[in-house]
């Protein structure tokens, strides 16, 4: 039996966008908040020798975007024509504080204020019909901050 050290390091990490926030205001403006972590291995502090898993330390990065939206005719793939679904809100960035991998928007697939409740649909761009769904909610009636789900 051959040896190869360090052949494979334990390092079980994830990523996460764990917030994301939109602020829409009455002049077709936004302010959106995305919040990820994405942890950093620690080699260092980490006991290859044993069974367990390397250490990561948290690493949380918030990216700040802002800039001009509007409700547009959305672009509905043929395998969602069946939900009747016919504007999208379309984002303009004019500013980030950089990096970041917040979500573009899409198909407004429900928006109901008095509940609070805002569903979107990001076609699959890649034709596979593995659109993305995204549920946003105001924490409470009157609010202007949409929180993913």
């Amino acid at each position: 039996k051959e040896n190869k050290p360090n052949k494979k390091l334990h390092f079980n990490t994830y990523y996460q966008i764990f917030e994301e926030r939109f602020i829409f205001s009455d002049q077709n403006s936004y302010f959106r908040l995305t919040s990820e972590d994405a942890p950093i291995p620690i080699p260092i502090s980490s006991d290859f020798c044993s069974v367990g898993p390397g250490v990561v330390k948290e690493n949380i990065h918030n990216t700040f975007y802002t800039g001009d939206f509007a409700i547009v005719p959305a672009t509905v793939p043929p395998d969602l024509l069946d939900l009747h679904d016919s504007l999208a809100i379309q984002l303009t960035q004019t500013t980030t504080s950089g990096g970041g991998f917040g979500n573009g928007l899409g198909i407004i697939h429900e928006l109901d204020c008095s509940s609070g409740t805002m569903i979107l649909i990001q076609a699959d761009l890649e034709g596979f019909g593995q659109h993305l769904y995204r549920f946003y909610h105001l924490k409470f009636p009157g609010d202007s901050n949409w929180f993913i789900m």
